[in-house]
């Protein structure tokens, strides 16, 4: 008689990428006046790692962005990114994954294409860790909750830091008298926002948001999500008075 063993598979991969971009900015700093323009050279080493087995699925990158100009070489510098993910199966309903993203950066339309801000180049520490749970309540109905933690800091007193906490529980149930696969969907989701600052005001705004919705497949590549709820947001700001004043206030305040 033979014994069995179980089978293991491991997919290890190292993948390293070089990359070189020349540009040509006819402004630098997205200035009304005194406009730089410059040629910038963009030299791009980076490294991928990655590793994968029936459970666990890990990938972790970095990559160094050197920017050249060609005259105003007061602003050359060097752009760090680092990142990692990792999913892993705990059982046959329960996986957790995770991500994690260091990254340094000084370049002026760095945030141009996400908010429309442009930035001078300041440096910028951009710390961004979320975690996630997935458990599948039955066939059916599966359950997710995320918390999202984002923190920038500006080398400059000028720029104002940031400090951002989201919390998400969602809940999927699919409906199996559709002929395409269908879902319905549950968030309640939880964000703060803290803006603190030692000489200027502090802000906290605080996000409550529940939506219900549903997403259907459309084929294999699309997917059709439609969602609708409500949203409070409470704001409160905190001055700083370093004068000390005499007020009278009437008794029937």
């Amino acid at each position: 008689m033979m014994g069995t063993q179980k089978a293991r598979a491991d997919e290890f991969k190292m993948t390293p990428s070089f990359t070189i971009k020349e540009q040509y900015i006819d402004n630098l700093f997205f200035a009304t006046s005194e406009v730089k323009r410059d040629f910038v050279s963009t030299f791009s080493p980076g490294l991928a790692i990655t590793d994968r087995t029936e459970r666990m699925d890990l990938m972790v990158s970095g990559r160094l962005d050197e920017r050249l100009y060609s005259k105003d070489t007061e602003f050359n510098a060097t752009d760090q990114y680092y990142e990692g993910t990792g999913r892993y199966a705990v059982t046959p309903r329960l996986s957790v994954s995770g991500r994690a993203l260091y990254s340094l950066d000084s370049r002026p339309g760095r945030d141009i294409e996400t908010s429309g801000l442009p930035l001078t180049a300041v440096q910028r520490v951009r710390q961004n860790y979320t975690t996630s749970a997935d458990y599948m309540l039955t066939d059916k109905t599966t359950a997710t909750i995320t918390y999202d933690y984002l923190n920038d800091h500006y080398d400059n007193p000028s720029f104002i830091d940031m400090e951002a906490n989201t919390v998400n529980l969602g809940l999927a149930h699919s409906l199996s008298w559709f002929t395409k696969p269908t879902k319905a969907r549950l968030n309640l989701t939880y964000m703060k926002y803290s803006i603190p600052t030692p000489t200027l005001p502090s802000m906290k705004v605080e996000t409550y948001e529940a939506t219900v919705g549903i997403e259907r497949a459309i084929n294999e590549k699309w997917n059709l999500v439609l969602n609708g709820g409500g949203r409070y947001s409470q704001s409160t700001f905190s001055f700083i008075d370093r004068e000390r004043r005499l007020g009278f206030i009437p008794p029937f305040f």
